[in-house]
């Protein structure tokens, strides 16, 4: 089963109509994934921080996250 659809069950749309979706499909995940990949970029230094201190302790709270990107916007 794949989207609500079985193996083998017609579809009922145009081969045109599939193509114009699968082109949306495309663009929203390029989309996302430029978006996702600017914002990693941009906040490497924070992420490179987290990881660092990470590696030092097991787990971190809320209140160690946030201590850790004040410092580093900073």
């Amino acid at each position: 089963m794949f989207l609500g659809t079985e193996f083998g069950e017609e579809k009922n749309y145009s081969e045109e109509t599939a193509q114009q979706i699968d082109a949306e499909v495309k663009a929203v995940i390029q989309s996302s994934y430029e978006r996702v990949s600017n914002l990693l970029k941009e906040n490497r230094p924070i992420l490179d921080s987290l990881a660092a201190r990470l590696e030092e302790k097991e787990g971190l709270s809320g209140e160690e996250v946030k201590a850790i990107v004040k410092k580093t916007k900073a």
